[in-house]
């Protein structure tokens, strides 16, 4: 099981195999390490993201699930080197706040750190975001609809009563 390497603000696209990791497993350094693993071997041969406790969690908070397409990007952010795993598009901190956290793209200078596979990524993502919020509104408006729409009262005949 070759586990995947990645390089710090460079994207990794893989299909999740099942819809949860192995069984945690200790790992000295990182703590308890979650193994996703992939559909398809990358082209490098590693199958496996060995996911530390917040990945994991940021994997669960996301809801992906077997066949999902899933972005992965380790960032360091800070002066003092701090790391944070950025998973379709999300970091444990927006979904925690609301709010983005600071990325490296951020800063005008690193404009061009988002390669044109990355520019595609992100339109995508644009997209299925757009057409949930169209999908989200056409619920809404058929929800008013029914709200709207008369109610029915039934009373009980006596004749339809059952008796026991």
């Amino acid at each position: 099981m070759p586990f995947l390497k990645l390089t710090t603000n460079v994207p990794v696209l893989f299909k999740l195999a099942y819809d949860s990791p192995y069984e945690p497993k200790p790992h000295p350094e990182y703590g308890q390490q979650y193994n996703y693993k992939f559909a398809t071997p990358l082209e490098d041969g590693a199958d496996t993201w060995g996911a530390t406790e917040l990945g994991h969690e940021l994997m669960r908070a996301l809801k992906l699930k077997k066949g999902d397409t899933v972005e992965l990007i380790r960032e360091k952010f800070g002066d003092k080197g701090g790391q944070q795993f950025r998973i379709n598009g999300y970091t444990l901190h927006d979904l925690n706040s609301g709010q983005p956290a600071q990325t490296p793209t951020d800063s005008p200078q690193s404009s061009a750190a988002i390669t044109p596979k990355l520019r595609a990524w992100i339109d995508k993502v644009i997209k299925f975001k757009n057409d949930a919020q169209f999908d989200l509104e056409a619920i809404k408006h058929r929800l008013d609809k029914l709200e709207a729409s008369p109610k029915i009262e039934s009373t009980p005949d006596e004749e339809d009563d059952v008796p026991f």
